[in-house]
């Protein structure tokens, strides 16, 4: 933000969190750096839209309308903390485990959960 001194990542976050502590975070990610970043539901998007937007120190990029678009879109895919397929090429969960317990042990033991999240992620897609 223009006439502002950044105050470092760390410092964002904390006052991040502050400004959302109304949201309900679903999670926490790691982040470059060690740290942790809260997680947010797409259906929650419009609530943290709307508190960054109403603290004047937060400069705010929206998510572009066509990225928002498909992101909903495919949200519906993943309904009760379980994925549905929607296109030919997806894979349902139980493929996708039947998949990864193909790999070698050691490559699983040494995944962190956000790599083995993207892992599942790419091969439901296909």
């Amino acid at each position: 933000v223009q006439g502002f001194t950044y105050p470092g990542q760390a410092e964002c976050f904390r006052r991040l969190e502050g400004l959302l502590s109304n949201v309900m975070s679903t999670h926490y990610t790691q982040i470059h750096g060690g740290g942790e970043a809260s997680v947010y539901k797409l259906r929650d998007y419009d609530v943290v839209l709307r508190c960054l937007k109403n603290y004047k120190d937060v400069e705010v990029e929206e998510i572009p309308w066509t990225t928002y678009n498909v992101l909903e879109k495919f949200s519906h895919s993943y309904t009760s903390g379980r994925w549905i397929p929607c296109r030919p090429e997806h894979l349902p969960d139980e493929k996708v485990e039947e998949l990864i317990q193909k790999l070698p042990r050691k490559l699983l033991e040494t995944l962190l959960p956000f790599q083995l999240d993207g892992l599942k992620f790419g091969l439901r897609r296909g």
